[in-house]
């Protein structure tokens, strides 16, 4: 089917499949393929397949579910979902040239997907630009089966920020995830002011936990951690068993990281005698 489906207010809709929803004759950036905004809220969207997106493909409220949903998208802002808080994604595919999942509202859990990141945007975005404090994200169980970065954009990692908004974005877990066909950067995570940042006040980033990562080959660009200045940094980063092309990262030497010592803190690494 060709169309778009679009919502303000819209409590406790089902969206199901099976079936294709392609977004081909929108002109690109005319809108979301699925746009559920306002007070939406206990949406479940589930077994459908979406294609062709203009824009982001799913956009929800909160207490929302995506489970089952495979997007494929080629055009530069098909971002993958977009959820309100306390929202699950499961069990998806995304090929996006945007960022996949991002994760900017509180209580989002995102378990048992693949991703096939395109050119543009980050598998995991963990904000760009919120104003609001969020807190309590868990990703786990993850396949990033290919990452196609290869020009030195801010939002090109596999976990990314561009935090230019005053929220306080807290208390990620990034657990449980396998890496492949990927030459570009691992971390990103800035605090910074961009083109479209608004806010006059800067905010933080603190308490992210990446957990059992696995990335298969070598990475060429060194990983980044930046935050504003001294009141406005990014602190309590711990790298547990994380693994690129064979190296343990022990060290920020051993992760190739550059972080700055002004404007971070606490930034830990951990190897287990057994690591799983």
């Amino acid at each position: 089917m060709k169309g778009r489906i679009v919502g303000r207010n819209a409590r406790g809709l089902r969206i199901l499949g099976r079936g294709i929803l392609s977004g081909e004759d929108y002109p690109h950036r005319s809108g979301h393929l699925i746009a559920l905004t306002g007070d939406s809220s206990d949406v479940l969207i589930e077994g459908v397949t979406l294609v062709a997106s203009p824009q982001f493909f799913i956009v929800t409220g909160d207490r929302s579910i995506v489970r089952n949903v495979k997007m494929m998208g080629w055009y530069f802002n098909t971002d993958g979902v977009g959820t309100g808080k306390n929202s699950l994604v499961e069990r998806c595919f995304f090929k996006c040239n945007d960022d996949a999942v991002k994760l900017y509202r509180s209580g989002m859990t995102v378990r048992d997907c693949v991703i096939w990141q395109m050119e543009n945007g980050a598998p995991f975005q963990i904000s760009w630009n919120m104003n609001s404090d969020n807190h309590g994200f868990r990703v786990t169980n993850i396949d990033i089966i290919r990452v196609e970065h290869e020009w030195n954009n801010d939002n090109e990692a596999v976990f990314d920020s561009i935090h230019g908004g005053a929220g306080h974005m807290s208390d990620y877990l990034f657990e449980n995830i396998r890496i492949e066909n990927a030459a570009w950067r691992l971390i990103n995570l800035t605090i910074q002011k961009n083109e479209f940042a608004h806010s006059r006040t800067m905010g933080r980033i603190s308490n992210l936990v990446f957990r059992n990562i696995e990335v298969a080959g070598p990475m060429s660009q060194p990983n980044t951690i930046r935050g504003f200045d001294a009141d406005h940094r990014i602190e309590n980063v711990l790298f547990e068993n994380v693994r690129v092309n064979g190296v343990w990262w022990r060290d920020a030497a051993s992760a190739n990281l550059q972080a700055d010592p002004a404007t971070t803190g606490k930034i830990r690494f951990r190897v287990t005698d057994t690591p799983e």
